[in-house]
């Protein structure tokens, strides 16, 4: 299974500025010879907002397409970036949670975002927003799922201490004098 940010939902929630700039502007350009103002200013203010528009649009479809969350045979990993990559991966034995999380705008727009945090540390979470909250809930029972199908212990090479727990005591290495 994979999850993507929706288009329309990541245009209205982090591209909405530049978006209505851009609706202002081609409507600047529109009413311009209409109130007498110069034809070089309705034209150039037109043509900005058209562009303006125009890329948003098509980063956001680039950054749609291209940000994704999936589960493979042993492990979670989320993929972003447009000019800049980054990729991170939780083995499926150090996942240790599934949140789906979701604001009041989100409600209304019926997104939501998925939190998947890891054993490894904070550089292990991954956060995919933006999504349609139905995907969202579909994704997050399917990482539950899977990871109810694995063994209940730990390999030895990954045991890591639950919340709380003291970690083992380092060996003492002898130091030559």
């Amino acid at each position: 299974m994979e999850l993507h940010p929706n288009l329309v939902l990541y245009v209205i929630k982090r591209e909405g500025t530049f978006l209505a700039l851009g609706i202002l502007l081609l409507l600047a350009g529109i009413v311009t010879p209409f109130i007498g103002a110069p034809f070089e200013f309705g034209a150039a203010s037109g043509a900005l907002g058209l562009l303006l528009i125009l890329f948003v649009f098509g980063y956001s479809h680039i950054y749609c397409q291209v940000t994704r969350l999936y589960i493979s045979e042993e492990e979670i990993v989320y993929e972003a970036g447009v000019l800049g990559k980054i990729s991170r991966r939780i083995p499926l034995h150090m996942f240790t949670e599934a949140a789906v999380s979701r604001t009041f705008f989100d409600t209304l727009l019926g997104a939501g975002t998925l939190r998947i945090y890891g054993r490894l540390g904070t550089n292990s979470d991954m956060t995919l927003s933006d999504s349609k909250i139905e995907d969202v809930k579909a994704m997050q029972q399917a990482i539950l799922d899977l990871v109810r199908e694995l063994p209940p212990s730990l390999p030895d090479q990954y045991d890591v201490p639950e919340p709380g727990q003291p970690s083992k005591p380092a060996p003492v290495v002898p130091v030559k004098k």
